[in-house]
Parts: structure tokens; C-alpha cells; sequence
């Protein structure tokens, strides 16, 4: 008897479990989610990663502090444009306030300091010092000469070498230049800070001793 009854039990159970399959079988897959991870919204935020989408590039760099609004950042990596752009205004003042009162141009203005700075200075040493070519500095000195401004000695020991002074009317020409020229880089650097224009002429000149004579 005990038999004839667990033999119903287990076949029920069996029954049941087909059942059970059976009904999950029958059971509509899932929908796929068909977006791509690109499409999906990053960090829930749908809203955001859509108006970030939708956001214009940035334009091209423009720099609106040099004349003409053009775009400068292919120039700006080289060192020579950089230098040709911060010149124009060096220039501009120094023409304001030597060149034309004085009638000097750059190249007389720079060849008078340095003689006052150099004694004995030879025209071989001046031509060297500015990478002028010696033809044409004998003609800039030249003109000095005529306006009575430096004289120009030879050698004794070497007849080659010619040694530039200053005349006193020479002498009296830089003492008024050289305060112009203090006033002057003042109205040029006054935006500078002390600690930027130490450092931006300690850099020039860093790159400038690196140049092959």
C-alpha cells in the first residue's frame, strides 16, 4: 500500500514540473535595447550630453589685442614674429622721441652708445657686435663723421684696424639721448612688472648669446 501511494505522489510532482516549463516557454522574449552605448546618455544625464552635442565649436583663436583681428597662431610659435610684433611699438617710440628730434636713425643711436660704453672700440668689433656687414657700416659711419659726431683713427701697430670715438658735440648728443631713452622704455615697459622685465631681457639675451658670430 505504501508503495501504490508514493508512486501517484511522484508522478504529480513530475506533472507539475513539465508544467512549469512549459509556461515559461510560452513567455515573450525581452526587447533588446537596441541603442548603441554611443546614443546612450552618459551618467543618466540625457539632457546635458544633449546640449553638449548641440554646443557650437569654439572658434578659430583670434586675438583682439593686435590690430587687424587676425588669427596669429601659426606665427606665434616662432620666435622671430614674436619679436618683429614687439618691435613695432619699440620702434614707433623710438622714432617719436629720438629718431626724428634728433635725426638718428636706430643703427646711429645704437653705434653712439655703445662707443660711449666701449672705449678703443675698432669699426672690425662694431661690425661684428651688430652683424653689419663692414661695407655698409663704413658708411653709416661715415655720415657720423660728416655730421661731426665720431672720429675714426687707424692703428699705429695694425693700419687695418680703424678705432671710433666720440667728438664732444658727439658726447653731448648722448647724454640727451640716453635720459629720452630711460623715459622712453618706461612709456614701452611701464605695463611690466620689475620681475617680468628682468626676466623677459635676461631671456632675450640668453637667446641672443646663442647666435654664431
Amino acid at each position: 500500500m505504501k508503495a501504490a501511494r508514493v508512486a501517484p505522489r511522484a508522478a504529480f510532482v513530475a506533472l507539475s514540473r513539465r508544467a512549469h516549463l512549459h509556461c515559461r516557454s510560452m513567455r515573450p522574449p525581452a526587447k533588446a535595447d537596441t541603442r548603441s552605448r554611443a546614443s546612450r546618455p552618459a551618467g543618466g544625464n540625457g539632457k546635458a550630453s544633449a546640449r553638449r552635442a548641440a554646443a557650437p565649436a569654439p572658434p578659430a583663436h583670434r586675438d583682439p589685442v593686435l590690430p587687424g583681428r587676425l588669427d596669429h597662431g601659426r606665427m606665434q610659435k616662432l620666435l622671430g614674429y614674436n619679436l618683429a610684433q614687439a618691435a613695432i611699438p619699440s620702434f614707433k617710440i623710438f622714432n617719436k622721441r629720438i629718431g626724428e628730434p634728433f635725426q638718428l636713425r636706430r643703427l646711429d643711436f645704437t653705434i653712439l652708445m655703445l662707443i660711449v660704453a666701449n672705449p678703443h672700440v675698432t669699426q672690425r668689433q662694431m661690425s661684428l657686435a651688430l652683424d653689419v656687414s663692414a661695407p655698409r657700416l663704413t658708411v653709416v659711419c661715415d655720415k657720423l663723421v660728416d655730421r661731426e659726431l665720431i672720429t675714426r683713427t687707424r692703428s699705429q701697430d695694425d693700419r687695418r684696424k680703424q678705432y671710433i670715438a666720440l667728438t664732444p658735440k658727439g658726447t653731448a648728443l648722448v647724454r640727451k639721448t640716453d635720459r629720452i631713452a630711460d623715459s622712453m622704455e618706461k612709456e614701452l615697459l611701464g605695463h611690466l612688472s620689475d620681475l617680468e622685465k628682468t626676466l623677459l631681457f635676461q631671456l632675450l639675451e640668453k637667446v641672443a648669446v646663442h647666435r654664431r658670430v
